[in-house]
């Protein structure tokens, strides 16, 4: 409606309500008791439920001829609009003697007539766009820390109303919002302080968005990403394309399953609903960084949902276009987390800008300011400096350097295009970029503290995280007696479920060893299993101990084992690997026989109370005692060793401890703090390749300590739901978290998404149907048993692909054969 109008008037009714006479059978309803007496009101009074319909309505039959053509109206607020000043003051008549002929009075004081621009119900309205009010931006910039859900929510609907100004509003405030769900406790963490900042510095950078011109075409941009979906209406005036108004939106909870393909239709379904008013009946452009949306209406097979969405996009007239992602930065940036914490490049603009304020802030600059007044007055006065263009120059061994003054954003601006723009490179790289061209006081210790406290840095600091288990495509369940060390090597197929693995243990260890009074075992989704636990608690009657996720030395003596097999295997197996299951009893027999080191016996003797005749007792003159089980000698015999090992076990781990000990030191993580986590802890969609992904992820809070060992507890984290991995991580997979607070105005850290699916497909546990409708039944990892569900096989292969063609080869016999180890 204000699209090319440059002339506005504000006109604001004097005592809007009071001007309207209450109908006379109604006066009684308004009556109220003092101490003077009993009063009603003649008029309308203020509070009354129905007050503002009625009144709008009143100012909607004054002004009905003219509504939405050169004037709207809220209330007692009455916004006129023209193009021209002649036509402006034809149009502020008819307003004004609408309002006479209905004997309404006016507040001269709160209206203003003919202005370039005015402020409307919280918004600058000008020829140029749509801006957010000053006041009300100011009110946001000195709003105090919440200390309450309540506060949080008066913060919230003050802010909101100026969402469209915001890219990623709702994704931003994402950590606020959740402050707000019903039985959650309130704590204000990292994230909250980071949105709270993030949301009032958006807001006073908020764009002027361009009113919308229906002469002109339309440009919607949509993207979607694990965590949200963002859109940009746009349009191009002549000076290039403009915001019309940003959308942004999280993704439910129901919708993290679906495919990226879904997730980009949804994204476009909204976008379009949102700007239905816009849209619908003209011609227009989408771009997408999705290339397969581009055949969407020429799908052969399409779900319910698909069908709807389908449906509904049918009734607009658009043309679409694929737009890299890396061209798609507004939308792009609109769909992604913000407390994902990756940082992206930032473009600055490095020009006389720039240079105008070095030259304004070097006369009172501490360090330099006594230097350029000198040089001023005398330019011989200062060796090593000079003056040019009001900027300071130092020379020092023929090099010409910038002197910066003492601003804390002008030195973040100048590090951040060294360091963050040129890769991220270390501290020695980053110090020669910026030294060779700046100078100020103090420049290494500072620079060196950016590079400590660069986020992206730290995430991907190389770190040691220990080998990787040997993986194949058959499996070896390694048992191993934490006293004795001896060990069994029982081998499984290569689809292993729960009652396989019960079977192959029963038989293999609880049949010749009986039950055990403790197991300790990793994450392995089977021994997490409810019919294991079950097994261990109820037939074994076995306590479980689980190790923190992913960290194999807590169950090292397992881990050994796997490097130990392999060493063993790969002398006697065949070239091609096809045969070594057929070795596995000779490996647990050579492993078996030996003295260990932390015991001075061998696995064999401690456990079954003698040794094994060898082929070298052949040829050995002192014949060996051969003392028959069940005796008293044998038994005396056997509790002397026993006691003989377990001292020797406790003197080899004392000395391990010590060796530990000397290179290690106590762990400086604490409840409350923020970390990194170790990408490799966390699960990632198929096809992607970790070797690109950041190090680590994050941060995120430390909720709790788990274990009493100083050096190397492990720690609950407050790790995103979406990501549905186990929240106890060990210290060595966690990066104590190092804030940047010192350098404000660093490069926004808005980035790519956390690279999780939000759950995770274990395998294939059935299949039901043939041709297009076949199903499969999903099991889920880390979950139980009960929340397997069907799939269609069409729905299947768009989000775990790889393992469909697993299972599908594996029942077809196509899989290769090789060892997968499980201690």
């Amino acid at each position: 409606m204000v699209q090319g109008c440059t002339v506005f008037s504000k006109v604001d009714l004097k005592f809007g309500y009071h001007q309207i006479e209450m109908a006379e059978e109604d006066v009684y309803k308004t009556a109220f008791k003092t101490r003077y007496g009993t009063y009603e009101f003649l008029v309308m009074p203020f509070g009354l439920c129905n007050a503002p319909g009625t009144f709008q309505t009143e100012m909607h039959r004054i002004f009905r001829p003219y509504l939405d053509k050169f004037m709207v109206v809220y209330l007692d607020d009455i916004l006129v609009f023209s193009k021209t000043v002649r036509e402006h003051a034809e149009h502020l008549a008819f307003v004004l003697q609408s309002l006479r002929d209905s004997q309404y009075k006016i507040n001269r004081e709160k209206s203003s007539f003919g202005v370039p621009s005015v402020i409307y119900l919280g918004h600058v309205i000008s020829g140029d766009g749509l801006a957010p009010e000053a006041a009300k931006i100011a009110a946001i910039q000195e709003w105090p820390q919440p200390q309450t859900v309540r506060d949080v929510r008066s913060f919230m609907g003050l802010a909101s109303y100026y969402r469209k100004f915001v890219r990623n509003f709702s994704a931003v405030v994402a950590p606020l919002t959740n402050l707000t769900k019903k039985d959650t406790p309130f704590l204000w963490s990292l994230h909250c302080q980071l949105a709270f900042t993030r949301l009032k510095k958006a807001l006073t950078h908020a764009p002027v968005l361009k009113s919308p011109d229906p002469t002109l075409p339309f440009i919607l941009t949509t993207d979607a990403s694990q965590y949200g979906i963002g859109a940009v209406l746009q349009q191009d005036d002549g000076n290039g394309l403009r915001p019309v108004e940003f959308m942004s939106k999280k993704i439910k909870t129901q919708k993290l399953q679906d495919s990226t393909y879904e997730k980009e239709l949804y994204a476009l379904v909204c976008a379009l609903k949102h700007w239905k008013h816009f849209l619908l009946g003209r011609h227009f452009k989408i771009f997408s960084d999705h290339s397969t949306l581009q055949w969407m209406k020429s799908q052969r097979e399409l779900n319910d949902k698909l069908a709807r969405y389908i449906q509904f996009i049918d009734m607009f007239d658009f043309e679409l276009k694929h737009k890299k992602g890396c061209y798609n930065k507004v939308a792009d940036a609109l769909s992604r987390r913000p407390d994902s914490f990756a940082l992206i490049s930032s473009t600055h603009s490095f020009g006389e800008e720039t240079r105008q304020t070095i030259a304004r802030l070097l006369p009172q600059d501490e360090t330099f300011g006594h230097i350029v007044r000198n040089l001023q007055a005398d330019p011989s006065s200062e060796p090593g400096y000079a003056l040019s263009s009001d900027l300071l120059y130092t020379y020092s061994r023929g090099e010409e350097r910038l002197c910066i003054p003492q601003d804390q954003r002008l030195r973040t601006l100048l590090m951040s295009e060294c360091h963050d723009a040129r890769g991220h490179f270390g501290f020695l790289k980053f110090y020669a970029a910026l030294s060779q061209c700046f100078f100020w006081k103090e420049m290494r210790s500072e620079m060196l503290r950016y590079v400590d406290t660069c986020e992206l840095c730290q995430r991907n600091k190389v770190q040691h995280l220990g080998k990787t288990t040997p993986c194949g495509m058959r499996q070896v369940m390694v048992c191993v007696d934490r006293f004795s060390k001896y060990a069994e090597f029982i081998p499984l197929p290569e689809v292993a479920r729960v009652p396989t693995v019960r079977a192959a243990f029963s038989e293999r260890w609880v049949t010749h060893h009986g039950p055990t009074t403790s197991i300790v075992s990793d994450r392995d989704p089977r021994f997490c299993s409810d019919e294991w636990q079950s097994y261990c608690k109820d037939y074994l009657h076995s306590r479980l101990d689980k190790t923190s996720g992913h960290h194999p030395e807590a169950n090292g003596l397992a881990e050994v084992m796997n490097q130990v097999l392999f060493q063993l295997l790969h002398p006697v197996i065949s070239p091609d690997q096809q045969d070594w299951d057929l070795h596995l009893a000779r490996a647990q027999l050579m492993y078996n026989m030996p003295v260990h080191s932390s015991t001075g016996f061998s696995p064999y003797q401690l456990h079954w109370g003698r040794e094994p005749r060898q082929p070298l007792d052949d040829i050995i003159d002192k014949a060996k005692p051969d003392l028959t089980p069940g005796t008293a000698e044998f038994t005396r015999r056997y509790r002397l060793d026993v006691e003989r090992a377990r001292a020797n076990l406790f003197k080899a781990q004392k000395a391990m401890i010590e060796q530990a000990n000397r290179h290690g030191r106590p762990s400086p993580i604490r409840t409350g703090d923020h970390v990194w986590v170790a990408s490799s802890e966390l699960s990632r969609e198929e096809d992607i390749s970790p070797k690109l992904l950041p190090r680590y992820l994050g941060p995120w809070q430390v909720l709790d300590t788990v274990g009493a060992d100083p050096f190397g507890p492990s720690y609950v984290i407050d790790v995103p739901l979406h990501l549905r991995t186990y929240p106890v991580f060990h210290a060595s997979k966690l990066l104590p978290f190092t804030p940047a607070d010192a350098f404000p105005d660093r490069p926004p850290q808005f980035g790519p998404p956390i690279p999780g699916k939000g759950y995770d497909v274990e395998w294939i546990e059935d299949e039901w149907g043939t041709g297009p409708d076949r199903q499969y039944l999903v099991r889920f990892a880390f979950q139980p048993p009960s929340d397997n569900r069907w799939f269609y096989r069409r729905d299947l292969i768009k989000i775990a692909k790889f393992i469909v063609l697993r299972y599908e080869a594996a029942q077809k016999g196509n899989l290769r054969r090789s060892p997968r180890l499980h201690p």
